[in-house]
Formats: C-alpha cells, sequence, structure tokens
C-alpha cells in the first residue's frame, strides 16, 4: 500500500510539475499571435504540457496494477469472474441463424419499376422511376403490354429530373 502512494505522488509530480513551469511561464511572458513562430511555439508547448497533465489519470491504473498484487487480484476478478461470463452468456444467448426474408410480391401496392421513356422528350429514362398512385392519369410514351400504370402529378413533367423519384402501382391486365 505504501509502495502504491509512493509511485503515486512521484507520477503527480513527474508530470504536474512541467504544466505548472508552462502555467508561470504564460503568466509572466506575453506572446504575441501576431508573432507566428514564437506564438505555435507556445500553442505546441501548452498542447503537450496539458497531454501530461491528462496522462495521469491513465497511469494512476497501471502504477495500481505493477505496485498492488490486491489490485492485480481484484482486476482479474472483475474481468474473467464478472465480464468474461456475462460476454459468454450475451453472445451464447444472441447466436442465432440468418433467415431470408418472406417477399410477398407488392404488399403495400407500391412498387420501384425500370420505365423506359422515350429519350427525347425524357432526356433521364435510365434512372427507375416511381410516380405517385393516382388512377387514369398516365405519362405519354410509357410501355404498357400487359401492365397499366395508374399515375398522379408527375414530378417536373415533361422532362423528368434524375434526382426526382415517382411512385409507381402495377397492376396486371389479362392481353
Amino acid at each position: 500500500m505504501t509502495a502504491m502512494i509512493f509511485a503515486r505522488v512521484i507520477t503527480f509530480v513527474i508530470l504536474v510539475l512541467p504544466y505548472t513551469i508552462f502555467r508561470i511561464y504564460t503568466l509572466n511572458v506575453n506572446v504575441s499571435p501576431v508573432d507566428i513562430l514564437p506564438y505555435a511555439i507556445n500553442q505546441l508547448v501548452s498542447a503537450i504540457v496539458s497531454s501530461l497533465l491528462i496522462w495521469i489519470y491513465a497511469l494512476n491504473f497501471y502504477i495500481f496494477l505493477a505496485s498492488s498484487s490486491r489490485f492485480r487480484r481484484q482486476v482479474k476478478y472483475v474481468l474473467v469472474k464478472k465480464c468474461w461470463q456475462s460476454l459468454k452468456r450475451w453472445y451464447s444467448l444472441n447466436r442465432t441463424q440468418v433467415h431470408p426474408l418472406d417477399e410477398s410480391p407488392n404488399i403495400s401496392g407500391i412498387e420501384l419499376v425500370q420505365v423506359n421513356l422515350d429519350h427525347k422528350q425524357y432526356p433521364h429514362s435510365n434512372c427507375p422511376i416511381l410516380v405517385p398512385i393516382k388512377p387514369k392519369i398516365i405519362p405519354p410514351n410509357i410501355p404498357t403490354p400487359g401492365i397499366i400504370l395508374h399515375v398522379a402529378a408527375p414530378i417536373a413533367a415533361p422532362a423528368y429530373e434524375p434526382t426526382k423519384l415517382l411512385i409507381v402501382t402495377v397492376v396486371d391486365v389479362p392481353i
């Protein structure tokens, strides 16, 4: 226990001393941001000594681990008995097999359809078009062998923009 406290005190002094010295220096010396090189050096030293100050908290764990057999025993107990067992139990409960989805076509009445439009009238016809549902309004020049597309208010007609999508409802019609 005494060795652990002694090691902590020495580490604390070693890591806090540069920060303290730098803070005293910054209070006594005024470095202007106009002088680029001294200001950059000042900022670099500030980042380094601030990092050393933060390392105190991380190094305490390793100091305890190196200097105390009781702490090592407790860490081993927590990691092996508590964490490892709960991870093992969680992994065995969450091992499931992946099954493909049972896909029923057109459950919602809306599906994405590739529609090839006339390139002269619709320059972006290679992109899939999604058209909103509303019966009896069909855009011109859509090939419909055996299929009726119910559409409403196409976006940016007659030249569809490639970034905009319309919703399409496909209804099979006997030929």
